[in-house]
Formats: C-alpha cells, sequence, structure tokens
C-alpha cells in the first residue's frame, strides 16, 4: 500500500531550461504562455518555441516568493503612479501593484489568478528576463514541479491573493513550498 497522496493536476504548464543560478543551486526556466492582464492591456510571453529570440521573457523561480515585472512592462500595464503596497527586496524598495489578473495557459487549460500582486523593479531580471513568476502564485495551489520533463503541474482553484504583508499570504506560500518540496522528494 502507497502512502503517496495522489495529484492530479488541473493543468500543465510547460518550461525550457536555459541555465543554471550557480555551482548547486539549480536549474532556471523560461515559461512559456503567461500574461499580465490590467486595465485592458496585456502583455505575454511567447506560447511555445525558443525563448532565445524573443523579447518577452518570463522566469519561474522556486526560490522567489515573490511575483517581479520590469518597469517599461509595468508602465505598458499602466502599473505608475500612487503604488498599491511598497515591500524591500534585496535592499531595494520597491512599488507593488495588484493586476487584473495573470493568466498561465497549459496542457488541460489555464491557470489563473485574479487581484495578483506584482513589484516592479527597473533593473533586469534574473537572466535577461522580463518578468519572475513567484511561489505567492500558488499560495492556495499544490504543485509538481518536474525539471527533467520541463513541466509545472498545478493542482488548485482560481484564487484571488491576500495582500503581500498579510499573514495569510506568508502562510500560504510556506504550504505551497512545503508541498512542492514533498512532491519533489518522493
Amino acid at each position: 500500500m502507497s502512502s503517496t497522496p495522489s495529484f492530479i493536476p488541473a493543468i500543465e504548464l510547460s518550461l525550457q531550461a536555459f541555465g543554471s543560478t550557480g555551482p548547486g543551486l539549480g536549474q532556471r526556466y523560461w515559461m512559456y504562455d503567461v500574461s499580465f492582464n490590467n486595465g485592458g492591456s496585456s502583455v505575454a510571453s511567447l506560447a511555445s518555441g525558443d525563448m532565445s529570440g524573443t523579447q518577452m521573457r518570463f522566469l519561474y523561480d522556486t526560490g522567489t516568493n515573490v511575483t517581479l515585472i520590469r518597469d517599461i512592462w509595468a508602465a505598458t500595464l499602466g502599473l505608475t503612479g500612487p503604488a498599491d503596497f511598497n515591500m524591500t527586496v534585496g535592499g531595494a524598495l520597491l512599488n507593488g501593484y495588484y493586476l487584473d489578473s495573470l493568466t498561465m495557459t497549459g496542457v488541460g487549460g489555464t491557470y489563473t489568478v485574479l487581484g495578483a500582486p506584482v513589484l516592479v523593479t527597473p533593473s533586469v531580471l534574473g537572466g535577461s528576463a522580463d518578468a519572475i513568476i513567484g511561489s505567492n502564485l500558488f499560495a492556495s495551489s499544490r504543485l509538481l514541479f518536474d525539471g527533467p520533463g520541463s513541466t509545472l503541474s498545478i493542482e488548485g482553484p482560481t484564487e484571488s491573493v491576500p495582500d503581500p504583508g498579510s499573514s495569510a499570504l506568508l502562510l500560504g506560500i510556506g504550504l505551497g513550498s512545503l508541498r512542492a518540496w514533498r512532491k519533489r522528494g518522493q
């Protein structure tokens, strides 16, 4: 009798490995078919294919608890002016905004986060990324990350994410990370 909990993904996202974060630190992955949506405007990564030729690159980072977007693309979405919230990341105080939605499309359908909190950064992100998808977007979901298979499977409902300073979000991030770790470790 197996003690492994069942995991039935609602959606499976494709990733593209592109380089390591450093000796012994793991692999980096480009994420396909993700769109940030706000006020009728949208910015999106490629639906599939080789990321080396595109200007829109979204990075999936298993170790990042926040979602970041470069200021040039944030301006396209109207994320300017007074911030909805602020957060310090790497010693820099960043403005944060709530997107109308962030949608990820994959095998099996879409995963949408309503009111997705994002931080705006002026710097080029890891590996020339335009956005980093953080674990805060999966706070109420279970994940199955398959590095060798270059996929991220998500089990969970469309959700609204709590305020970034709330204990509910921090608890959700902790549980989401623990669940993902347990699945990878089996």
